[in-house]
C-alpha cells in the first residue's frame, strides 16, 4: 500500500511537472526569461551574429529539441530534462574501455552526446554499438551517426540478441539509462544480461545524479558485483557522478596485482 502510494506521488509530480514546462511555452509574455532560456535550449534562437546557423549547430538544436520534447512526454523512460553535458559525456567515456580494441555498447543513446564523446576519445565506429528504444531518438542518432552500429530496441532484448554475436568480447557497456527510476526487477536483469555479455575485467559505467550507487549495495553483492565511484561531473546540469560496475572476482584480482606490484616496485627501490 505504501509503495502505491508512492507511485502515485511520483505519478503526480511527473504530470506537474509536464504541465509546468508546457505552461512556460504558453505563457512566454509571463516568463520572458525562463522562455527565452527554453527557446535557446530548443535551438529557435540559436543563430551566430551574422543571422545565420551551422549545420552542425543546427542539428544538435533539433536533437535537444526533440531529447526534450521525448522527455514531455514520457519523464521517467527519458529521466532528464536535457541531454548529457560534454564534461558528463567525456567523464563516461574516459571511464570505459575504450582501448583495448573490445567493442563497447552504449544504453540509451539519446542525442549522441556520450556516443560522440566515445568516438572523440579514439574508439572506432565499427566497435560501437548504440541502443536506444525511442523510435524518434534513434532517428536522430542513425543521422547524425551513419557509421555507428544503433540498434532500435528495448536494452535487455538487444543485450539478449548481442550475446549471441558478442558474448565474451565486449570491454565496457555504457548506460546513459535512468536506473534510479527504474524497478529493482528490472535492474537485475539489465546487469546480469550485461555481465554475460562482457569478457574479463569487462564493467558497466553508469552515471547518475545521486550522491551513492544506484543500485543497492545488497543487490550488487547478490549479483557479484561491485561499485566504484570513479569521477564526478560538477558543471553538469544537474551534477552526476560516474560509477563503474564490475565483477567482484575481477575487482579483487586486479588490487591483488595492483597490490602485488607496489611491493615489487618497494623492493626494488629497496635494492637501489
Amino acid at each position: 500500500m505504501i509503495q502505491l502510494k508512492t507511485l502515485d506521488t511520483m505519478r503526480f509530480a511527473a504530470r506537474n511537472l509536464q504541465h509546468w514546462a508546457i505552461d512556460l511555452f504558453l505563457q512566454r509574455l509571463k516568463f520572458p526569461q525562463t522562455f527565452a532560456a527554453v527557446r535557446d535550449f530548443a535551438g529557435l534562437e540559436a543563430r551566430h551574429q551574422d543571422g545565420t546557423q551551422s549545420d552542425m549547430k543546427r542539428s544538435r538544436n533539433k536533437a535537444n529539441w526533440v531529447f526534450f520534447r521525448q522527455w514531455l512526454r514520457n519523464p521517467f523512460a527519458i529521466g532528464a530534462v536535457m541531454p548529457s553535458g560534454r564534461e558528463l559525456a567525456r567523464a563516461m567515456a574516459k571511464a570505459s574501455d575504450s582501448e583495448s580494441g573490445r567493442l563497447v555498447i552504449e544504453l540509451g543513446g539519446g542525442t549522441g552526446s556520450i556516443t560522440q564523446a566515445l568516438l572523440d576519445s579514439g574508439l572506432p565506429p565499427e566497435q560501437l554499438v548504440v541502443i536506444e528504444r525511442d523510435r524518434r531518438l534513434y532517428r536522430v542518432l542513425a543521422a547524425r551517426f551513419p557509421q555507428v552500429r544503433i540498434l532500435n530496441m528495448d536494452a535487455v532484448k538487444a543485450l539478449k540478441t548481442l550475446g549471441v554475436e558478442y558474448r565474451g568480447d565486449v570491454g565496457s557497456i555504457v548506460s546513459g539509462l535512468p536506473l534510479l527510476s527504474m524497478p529493482p526487477e528490472f535492474q537485475e536483469t539489465l546487469l546480469e544480461e550485461s555481465f554475460r555479455l562482457v569478457g574479463r575485467d569487462g564493467d558497466f559505467i553508469q552515471f547518475t545524479y545521486g550522491p551513492v550507487s544506484p543500485v543497492s549495495q545488497r543487490r550488487l553483492a547478490a549479483l557479484g558485483l561491485r561499485a566504484q565511484k570513479v569521477s564526478r561531473a560538477r558543471l553538469n546540469i544537474p551534477p552526476a557522478s560516474v560509477w563503474r560496475f564490475l565483477r567482484t572476482s575481477d575487482w579483487l584480482r586486479a588490487s591483488r596485482e595492483a597490490a602485488q606490484q607496489k611491493r615489487n616496485g618497494n623492493r626494488e627501490a629497496t635494492a637501489a
